[in-house]
């Protein structure tokens, strides 16, 4: 046996230093990034398992979690982030595969293995409107920008003038907006930048064999994107990089030591799931959240 963190899943808060950390199912802890505190520890409809079932609102004071199963038990609700007093349930979705709220959050998006996707009303838990054929759905902090995952023809651009893109890989992994530009990263694949307005591609990034960047992230203070890249072919070697100069030039940051990341704090901190809180300007850890610990068994890697 061996002893590591319990925490399988972070969620940030876009605009409050505050992290919602959920074990294999049902608890969610929230952590407040600067005090290094424990704001809350509270039971939920959450369990784990192909996909992102937790969410903050940017603010961090509410907390949407869901399950595989409908019903009591299982949904989509919706808690208080300091209380975890229940606000609303939807007992009648199932098979969520994520929840997440949209950047303003007054929406929280819900993706469903089968079935149109949700978009619920942040307050009440009602919906708001439904998208046929969608898998999911990113939205720009910066802009209405949509970025359709479309379930059978690649990605959607809806704005102003709709952009059709092509998927090069099976999976899209993560999607980062800036002012102007939107990064893409799917699993096995590159990572693309394109142009807002248009769709056309800007630069392109291709990580060495049996490697792919997980997570995207754009930080304002530098204008930069940033990414976690998984090195998926010779165990769990990740790494958190930049790319540098406003283009596509990879640079190297640090290795990291965990089996889940979450970029905070606008782009400026990454949380791992073992608590390190690092700094993405420079890649050195600037505190330690105490997650709580467990027992695994030597042969199966966390």
């Amino acid at each position: 046996m061996r002893r590591a963190s319990a925490i399988r899943e972070l969620a940030a808060a876009r605009n409050a230093p505050r992290i919602a950390a959920a074990f294999v199912e049902r608890t969610i802890q929230v952590w407040d990034l600067r005090n290094s505190e424990l704001l809350s520890e509270f039971d939920t409809v959450y369990d784990f398992g192909g996909g992102h079932r937790s969410a903050l609102n940017p603010t961090g004071e509410l907390c949407v979690a869901a399950g595989w199963l409908k019903g009591m038990r299982g949904g989509v609700a919706c808690y208080s982030g300091l209380t975890g007093v229940r606000l609303w349930h939807r007992t009648d979705i199932r098979q969520t595969l994520f929840v997440k709220f949209s950047c303003s959050g007054e929406f929280v998006w819900v993706g469903l293995y089968s079935g149109r996707f949700q978009k619920l009303d942040a307050g009440t838990g009602a919906t708001v409107d439904q998208f046929v054929s969608v898998g999911e759905v990113f939205d720009s902090p910066y802009s209405k920008l949509l970025l359709l995952a479309m379930r059978k023809r690649g990605y959607l651009l809806r704005g102003a003038k709709d952009s059709r893109i092509p998927n090069l890989s099976f999976g899209l992994l993560d999607v980062a907006f800036s002012p102007d530009r939107v990064c893409l990263t799917e699993a096995g694949g590159p990572v693309r930048c394109l142009d807002c307005q248009s769709g056309v591609e800007i630069w392109r990034y291709e990580p060495p064999r049996d490697t792919h960047v997980l997570r995207l992230n754009y930080r304002p203070a530098d204008r930069n994107f940033y990414g976690v890249q998984w090195e998926y072919g010779h165990g769990t070697s990740r790494t958190l990089f930049r790319f540098a100069d406003g283009g596509g030039r990879y640079e190297e940051l640090c290795q990291l030591h965990s089996w889940y990341e979450e970029f905070c704090e606008d782009g400026d901190v990454l949380v791992t799931s073992v608590g390190e809180v690092i700094s993405v300007a420079g890649g050195r850890i600037i505190n330690q959240l105490m997650f709580p610990q467990k027992d695994y068994p030597d042969k199966i890697t966390v």
